[in-house]
């Protein structure tokens, strides 16, 4: 029989604690998910892979439910474990600077996102591949934050390379791609650049009709 305190009962707390985060029940999993982690830190030496990966799940629940603060602390603590973990271009390395890019954004801490997602998308690009799927997501993430520091330049070619992934990954007009050419437009209609904007609405039109049918509304609002 197996205590309250062992591993195994961590990692069953941690599989409930997912699926009541992915169904929304971010109050109930709170309590869950932090018992694992007390568990994995009380029986695991520092900076276990276990042990990560239970910071990790309360991080992102924490982000999830709006707590940033408590968010952007944990994945902090995520990131300083990785660094002690893995090597400097280590993929799990990129994604706990992808998710430090995002929560200090969602904060408006902008200086530091860019920072972080920029240092994401460089491992992700030496590791990963230029064409890799994690790679448009960088590219698109930093494009957003390009344009609130007010980088139209930067913002522009990062949503266009993002593009050139999709379609070189999923072909031409791929569902994958419909936010970026969504946003690329909205860029270039901001911009003065009507020719352009009207080249990728007319792109997130097709790719919305194709996937949704012409009646939803995420096809209406284009």
């Amino acid at each position: 029989t197996r205590g309250p305190e062992d591993t195994e009962v961590a990692k069953a707390l941690t599989g409930l604690g997912n699926v009541l985060r992915a169904t929304g029940k971010y109050d109930e999993a709170v309590p869950v998910t932090e018992r694992a982690l007390a568990i994995v830190e009380a029986r695991l030496p520092p900076n276990h892979p276990d042990q990560v990966i239970a910071l990790n799940n309360l991080a992102i629940l924490h982000a999830m439910r709006g707590a940033r603060e408590e968010a952007r602390s944990l994945f902090r603590r995520v990131l300083t474990a990785r660094e002690e973990i893995f090597a400097p271009d280590h993929p799990e390395l990129g994604s706990a600077l992808f998710n430090l890019g995002l929560i200090n954004a969602q904060m408006g801490d902008l200086d530091q996102a860019r920072g972080y997602l920029e240092q994401a998308l460089a491992i992700r690009q030496e590791v990963l591949g230029a064409r890799h799927p994690s790679t448009a997501t960088s590219l698109n993430n930093l494009a957003m934050l390009y344009f609130y520091v007010n980088q139209p330049d930067h913002a522009e070619a990062a949503y266009r390379r993002a593009i050139d992934i999709y379609d070189k990954l999923y072909g031409p007009l791929h569902f994958k791609s419909l936010n970026s050419h969504k946003s690329l437009a909205r860029l270039c209609q901001a911009r003065g650049k009507l020719d352009f904007a009207r080249r990728h609405y007319t792109d997130a039109l097709a790719i919305a009709e194709k996937r949704f049918g012409p009646a939803h509304p995420a096809t209406e609002e284009l």
